[in-house]
């Protein structure tokens, strides 16, 4: 039965586009041969579950999910790690989804508005608290041959998840149990009956072990559902999971069209959806403001979630108010190179125009790197003699000359993805075609002595250059989140920025991050991973030569350390020093012909004479990354929908904020 789960999962897998799990690892696979060899087989030695926990790190603190009563809430991330623990401490091939397995089936339930519920039951095995190496093993000439008696005890761990752990549709939610292809375990004990307490109000009660239980909640708030499951052996297990009801009702897209690119790029042709959502005042489609989204790691965003960032202020609900139709055009593989998903645009374009006749023109909008997306498809069109209709491109904080990710950080998660989940897939995005093409530092391995982007992005930027780097017929406007008044991110050049380091008997970490120094040479990580175990040590010491300090210089903000910091270490704690970092300089959203981060650009006597673009917006201070502000607000309004019009959102301002609001909205800090 085992074998036929595993298949199924797998034939899942590929009908979502995943990968699967790789080979097992060479110490695993060298280990399961020594005990096999001296025992006859695995099942009959002392790790008869095959899964020797000690050989991972554990950061899941797994034994907080035993299955008892006062088992821990898990997260979606608590289930990856565990899984990815699984993994790496298993000595043979397990019936358990690889993280790209379970990411691709997330998605592809997401666009379902589905939410299978996915339960990990396994037996482990694990060292005895205190024991020392040479307590454990048995060894002949230096190598392992068999394990000594009562060195290992055995655990049980049990853990649940929704695989898409928020809704914004909260008064019916379709939760999906399937034992067959969702419940893994190596325990020849079957499952008799699940019971859950969905946080309702109604209480525990049983559900359907291989069909839907529709549950409807009365408010929005983080949820905790509490599953038990009873074996064949009448005990049972627990198992709690969070889930978020972002909103109880969300409201729909008018209609949705499925796109394909008509052309490809490099022979990739690009997908996605286009969420129309017309105003009150139409039925078809008549006045689009046309929005590209932008990276989106894990393909997580659909159309609830771009609603909700794209009406941070009321905004797309005041548009249709003022009689604008929303296109929302949402890419089916965010990371592909950004000229595939240029190609889609192009075609939704076309769409557009094919709609609403050739003698009306509109504006198009580029968030983050959906402004690359947006200038490539234009000026891509225009070379080609490909009619586009647009009137005003705006680029919302686009990194046109680079984003940045501090390096120091990016080698952290490369040092750390064996070992991490979150690392390991922050690694692989960090790898995308579409990272590589736009951060102005990027990761190497082995590890290179110079802060330098990917061949990737020169590539690029070359490419767009031929095609005359901006279309001609659009007006062009850009608005940062970046502050334009020479406000960096709040600390120097070469300042630690992450301190994580500890210290015993039987595992050493180390994982420290610096960042980028401008004058002289700077050591940006130092990284450790001692265990007693029979596997090699790892370091990593990266320093680089002096370059720009992007990483706290002024621009669009993204809070990485913060988030690093709330990550609950097994061992030690992780220590931001400093909570956020410049993610899109200012100099690259507004596109200024000048290398350094720090140029004065309020002060610049002549800005026209460096950026490509007809209008610049940018706030005194900085912003988080794609931050609609008040004043933003005022900014969109003013040049999608031409005027101005008061947000619908009630703001508390003492009178110097409303100066610098509405200054900002009038022009006083925008260039024309």
């Amino acid at each position: 039965m085992r074998w036929q789960i595993r298949l199924m999962w797998m034939s899942c897998c590929l009908l979502a586009g995943s990968a699967a799990a790789g080979t097992l690892p060479e110490y695993a696979r060298d280990l399961a041969a020594r005990l096999t060899a001296h025992y006859g087989t695995l099942a009959q030695s002392p790790i008869s579950s095959g899964i020797l926990y000690d050989l991972a790190l554990p950061i899941s603190h797994i034994e907080r999910f035993d299955g008892s009563d006062t088992a821990a809430v898990a997260s979606r991330g608590d289930w990856l790690q565990i899984a990815h623990e699984l993994h790496r401490a298993s000595l043979g091939e397990l019936a358990l989804p690889s993280q790209t397995e379970f990411r691709a089936l997330s998605r592809h339930y997401a666009k379902l508005r589905v939410y299978p519920v996915v339960i990990q039951d396994y037996r482990l095995h694990r060292a005895r608290p205190g024991l020392a190496s040479e307590d454990i093993w048995v060894t002949e000439n230096g190598e392992i041959v068999s394990v000594r008696e009562d060195a290992l005890i055995e655990q049980e761990v049990t853990a649940a998840a929704a695989l898409n752990e928020w809704t914004y549709r909260g008064a019916r939610v379709s939760f999906q149990f399937n034992m067959n292809a969702f419940y893994f375990s190596n325990d020849p004990l079957t499952v008799t009956r699940i019971e859950a307490d969905f946080n309702d109000g109604l209480g525990m009660r049983a559900v359907n072990p291989s069909g839907a239980t529709d549950v409807r909640y009365h408010e929005a708030g983080r949820k905790t559902i509490h599953l038990r499951i009873q074996k064949s052996d009448g005990v049972w297990r627990h198992a709690r999971f969070g889930f978020d009801v972002r909103s109880l009702d969300a409201p729909d897209p008018t209609i949705t069209w499925t796109m394909a690119a008509s052309l490809p790029y490099q022979g990739v042709y690009a997908a996605g959806d286009a969420y129309l959502y017309l105003s009150d005042q139409h039925t078809a489609l008549t006045n689009p403001v046309v929005v590209a989204e932008g990276i989106d790691l894990d393909n997580s965003m659909n159309w609830d979630e771009l609603y909700d960032l794209l009406n941070q202020e009321n905004l797309i609900e005041t548009m249709r108010e003022m009689g604008y139709d929303a296109v929302v055009l949402n890419f089916a593989e965010s990371t592909l190179p950004i000229q595939a998903n240029a190609m889609l645009l192009a075609a939704l374009l076309d769409s557009v125009r094919n709609v609403v006749g050739s003698e009306r023109t509109w504006p198009l909008i580029g968030a983050s790197m959906g402004g690359l997306v947006t200038r490539y498809a234009l000026s891509y069109m225009e070379t080609n003699a490909l009619p586009h209709s647009v009137s005003t491109l705006l680029t919302f904080d686009s990194p046109h000359r680079g984003a940045n990710i501090p390096l120091g950080i990016q080698y952290w998660v490369d040092f750390f993805a064996d070992q991490s989940a979150d690392a390991a897939f922050l690694r692989d995005a960090l790898n995308s075609a579409a990272a590589r093409q736009m951060l102005v530092s990027h990761f190497t391995s082995p590890a290179s002595g110079t802060a330098q982007p990917d061949p990737l992005f020169t590539a690029f930027q070359s490419e767009l250059a031929q095609l005359g780097g901006y279309p001609a017929q659009p007006r062009l406007v850009a608005v940062a989140n970046g502050s334009g008044a020479l406000q960096g991110a709040g600390f120097s050049p070469g300042a630690q920025l992450i301190r994580y380091e500890y210290r015993s008997f039987l595992l050493d970490i180390t994982g420290n991050v610096w960042a980028l120094h401008n004058t002289q040479s700077q050591r940006i990580f130092q990284g450790e991973i001692n265990l007693i175990w029979p596997l090699p040590d790892e370091y990593l010491n990266v320093t680089v030569s002096p370059t720009w300090s992007w990483d706290n210089a002024p621009g669009g903000a993204r809070p990485t350390m913060l988030e690093m910091d709330s990550v609950e270490a097994p061992n030690g704690d992780i220590i931001a020093l400093y909570s956020s970092h410049c993610f899109i300089p200012t100099i690259s959203s507004l596109d200024l012909a000048v290398s350094d981060p720090f140029f004065d650009i309020a002060g610049a006597p002549d800005l026209y004479a460096l950026t490509p673009f007809d209008t610049l917006y940018f706030p005194a201070v900085n912003q988080d990354h794609i931050t609609v502000t008040p004043e933003g607000y005022g900014w969109f309004v003013q040049e999608v929908c031409g005027g101005l019009r008061a947000p619908t959102v009630v703001v508390t301002w003492d009178s110097q904020a409303v100066n610098l609001v509405w200054d900002s909205i009038l022009g006083a800090r925008s260039y024309r």
